[in-house]
């Protein structure tokens, strides 16, 4: 890699999240969220049809994998899903 490589990065960079969505809201979530500058969206499905967010990170239980990842490829969404531990 050339030496401008890192910065390059660093120029372009974005406020990682953006936005959120859970299935809990509470005002201490919404506190949170509002501290953070973060939106929050009502619904997964909302979340992946926002244009200005072109990836996402799945903390769900495992069983909901499968399905989120794929609704996310198809809205042409990067997706960070973790791995269950055993």
């Amino acid at each position: 890699m050339g030496q401008n490589a890192g910065r390059v990065g660093r120029e372009q960079r974005r406020d990682p999240f953006t936005a959120g969505t859970t299935r809990t809201v509470t005002p201490e979530v919404e506190a949170f969220a509002k501290k953070h500058g973060l939106g929050l969206t009502a619904s997964y499905d909302g979340l992946l049809g926002h244009t200005g967010i072109d990836a996402v990170v799945l903390a769900t239980p495992h069983s909901m994998h499968a399905t989120q990842v794929m609704a996310a490829a198809a809205a042409g969404k990067h997706v960070y899903c973790e791995k269950r531990s055993r």
